[in-house]
């Protein structure tokens, strides 16, 4: 299938500059919601965002609705809508994820938990939609029994699926409980074969358990893929704070590598029941891992408030003398459990709502949160191979501000892995229905590790391209340039010194995304590109 639209590569290259603020984001509005938004990127760089709403007093509606934007972020249309009568369902939480690097292929994959009853307070399911070109349908649907339902997440690794599944995994963790007279559980279902079938597993029972964040991932060294599960514990509804553990396994068989999960507070006592919404990222990569080791990078950000006059954002990894050996990962001690705080504790600006991704191209995990003093979102970059030394954070430098930023933002982050752009959506606060919340999204370029350029350096055309490129140098310069895969084999080579050079795609080149790197006297500049 064709494109609709034609992405253009006339786009500015920024790098990390030092810690501080930056430029202002374009906030663009999309529509009215009550609940929270969520963003997904397919690999065409095709952007999906998911506005979940739940039923109130007010008699706002009670679903979800899906919008698609074909041509990186300007115009958004909606592609799915799945409404629920309130006197059968109330939906309580939704998630996406979006897998596909083609129109023919892509498939998005919503999850869902909803409660019977117009109190919500009956039996829960857990429901998983596919929607594709061929339409929207129910893939798996669970009956957990007695409610309330908690939180939900969904995660795939289908930009860098390992050896474990084929074509790629998909999984979903969600928290709710069977009984009254039971603990809290924490459930998790999950595909190998990219969501043809799914098995379930009832992965942990134990007071509070609430919010959920789920991750896939591997290394290519090893070509196995892992699974991290990040959840709150001992969760209060009053302080809506709690303790945070992790689960980490072994994709293939999503069998517990521990009997317990990691919980941080066994080790730093000032956070039991301090902390909240913990986001798990997990590397997703095909060919980079820190050097020498054949540790994954994984880290959780969450919320700190074990002062009281403030909340600050802490991130946990684990140290380089944990590895993920063999088939399954050993069981970490916790001496080798770090905790950091990147913007230091008691920071003037109250850091909350972290959520990551891991940036597969440049070796990094990228995360929002939002700012509770300044009303602000911010996003940042944490660069894989520094996570052992003392400079592994770096604030990225690009924020945005709607003027009325809730406590609860519900800020989201993925990849636009055909441009290298970092792209996030909130929402801001929801009223009532005559003044509902509204969705936000935000796109800035975003590269890490290349020399500064400035735009209107180079230029490169057309993109997505087929079987040629033009580069377009101004002014003209001397210049040797590569195009390379994403593993880093190199595709084409040379040099130039005109204003224009041609470039031929050989026919048999695999179609997909490719770097092109120029250097000049000045400096290095890349663009990412397309073959279709």
């Amino acid at each position: 299938m064709g494109w609709i639209f034609v992405f253009m590569l006339l786009c500015h290259l920024h790098v990390f500059p030092q810690p501080g603020y930056g430029d202002w984001g374009t906030n663009k509005y999309i529509a009215p919601l009550s609940q929270k938004c969520a963003v997904s990127l397919a690999e065409n760089g095709y952007i999906y965002l998911l506005h979940h709403y739940i039923p109130s007093f007010t008699g706002d509606m009670n679903g979800w609705i899906l919008y698609v934007s074909q041509d990186g972020g300007q115009t958004f249309n909606q592609w799915a809508h799945v409404d629920y009568d309130i006197n059968n369902y109330h939906l309580k939480d939704a998630a996406l994820v979006a897998t596909g690097d083609d129109p023919a292929n892509i498939k998005i994959f919503i999850a869902e938990l909803l409660n019977t009853g117009n109190s919500g307070l009956n039996d829960g399911y857990c429901r998983i939609h596919e929607v594709s070109s061929g339409g929207t349908q129910v893939i798996y649907a669970y009956n957990y029994g007695k409610d309330p339902a908690y939180s939900i997440s969904i995660a795939s690794d289908s930009r860098a699926p390992g050896g474990d599944a084929s074509p790629f995994a998909v999984a979903v963790a969600w928290t709710g409980y069977d009984s009254p007279l039971q603990a809290d559980e924490l459930h998790l279902v999950y595909s190998l074969n990219g969501g043809a079938d799914f098995t379930y597993r009832n992965m942990y029972q134990f007071p509070g358990i609430n919010r959920v964040s789920l991750s896939l991932g591997g290394n290519s060294q090893l070509d196995i893929g892992y699974y991290a599960i990040a959840f709150e514990t001992n969760y209060d509804a009053g302080s809506g704070l709690g303790n945070a553990g992790l689960f980490l396994g072994r994709i293939s068989s999503f069998a517990n590598a521990w009997a317990e999960p990691v919980l941080v507070n066994t080790k730093f006592s000032f956070l039991i029941g301090k902390v909240s919404r913990p986001s798990v990222c997990i590397m997703q990569d095909q060919t980079d891992y820190v050097p020498g080791s054949n540790f994954v990078p994984l880290l959780i950000a969450m919320e700190d408030h074990s002062n009281a006059s403030n909340s600050d954002l802490i991130v946990m990894r684990f140290n380089g003398t944990y590895q993920f050996t063999g088939f399954n990962p050993a069981v970490p001690d916790m001496s080798m459990i770090e905790i950091t705080y990147p913007f230091g504790t008691n920071s003037s600006q109250h850091e909350k709502n972290p959520h990551m991704v891991y940036d597969r191209d440049y070796n990094h995990f990228l995360m929002t949160y939002s700012t509770e003093n300044t009303e602000e979102l911010i996003y940042t970059g944490i660069q894989a191979g520094n996570l052992f030394t003392d400079d592994w954070w770096v604030m990225g430098n690009y924020r945005s501000n709607t003027g009325d930023l809730p406590d609860n933002p519900m800020p989201h982050v993925d990849i636009d892995l055909s441009q290298g752009k970092a792209v996030f959506s909130w929402k801001d606060n929801y009223l009532g229905i005559l003044s509902p919340a509204k969705s936000y999204f935000d796109t800035e370029w975003w590269v890490v590790d290349v020399p500064e350029a400035k735009a209107d350096h180079l230029d490169v055309y057309p993109n997505p391209a087929v079987d040629r490129i033009m580069i377009r140098l101004h002014p003209a310069s001397e210049f040797t340039y590569t195009i390379c895969n994403t593993r880093g084999q190199v595709l084409l080579s040379g040099e130039g010194n005109q204003a224009q050079t041609l470039l031929n795609i050989p026919p048999s080149t695999p179609r997909g995304i490719y770097l092109l790197r120029i250097k000049t006297p000045g400096g290095e500049m890349v663009k990412k590109i397309l073959l279709q």
